[in-house]
């Protein structure tokens, strides 16, 4: 996955989980805690994307012998 697909999809996941939260207006402990998963979901492909990009650094600068 590229960095900006990936990005997308987190954004997406986050809308989708955020969208819910607001639909569950009658019970506002059940919003706080979808808006609490959306949020981690959102920084965990965050740091995925950043694991893969520095995995990507570490095998070109390999390849070139540094």
């Amino acid at each position: 996955m590229t960095q900006k697909e990936l990005t997308k999809q987190a954004f997406k996941l986050y809308d989708n989980i955020r969208i819910q939260s607001y639909e569950t207006r009658e019970r506002p402990e059940y919003r706080e805690r979808l808006h609490s998963v959306g949020l981690r979901a959102f920084y965990r492909y965050k740091r995925r994307l950043k694991a893969e990009q520095s995995q990507e650094h570490v095998i070109e600068a390999s390849r070139w012998g540094f």
